[in-house]
């Protein structure tokens, strides 16, 4: 949270207690969704009113594809740089 500048106005509490719903909920360690919840916090596009949900569904995605949560958050916020440019490559 703190390398973070508290972007998505988490207190440590708080933190603590998403990791432990999500990662019960989707089978990813506590350290992998910290981290993931940490990587969508920094990106600054994420609130903490939908950083739950946005976790979670990066832990599914994590899970079923078998790949790093961490690595697919990353790629999320990404997607959220531009949505625009994203939408319309969608609908190419």
């Amino acid at each position: 949270l703190i390398l973070t500048g508290n972007a998505a106005g988490l207190t440590e509490a708080r933190m603590t207690s998403l990791v432990d719903r999500i990662s019960t909920s989707t089978g990813q360690t506590v350290g992998e969704v910290r981290q993931l919840i940490t990587t969508l916090a920094a990106s600054g596009r994420v609130s903490g009113q939908v950083l739950e949900s946005t976790a979670t569904a990066v832990a599914r995605v994590a899970e079923l594809s078998g790949r790093n949560a961490a690595d697919i958050a990353g790629q999320f916020t990404g997607l959220l740089r531009d949505p625009a440019r994203v939408a319309a490559q969608l609908n190419d």
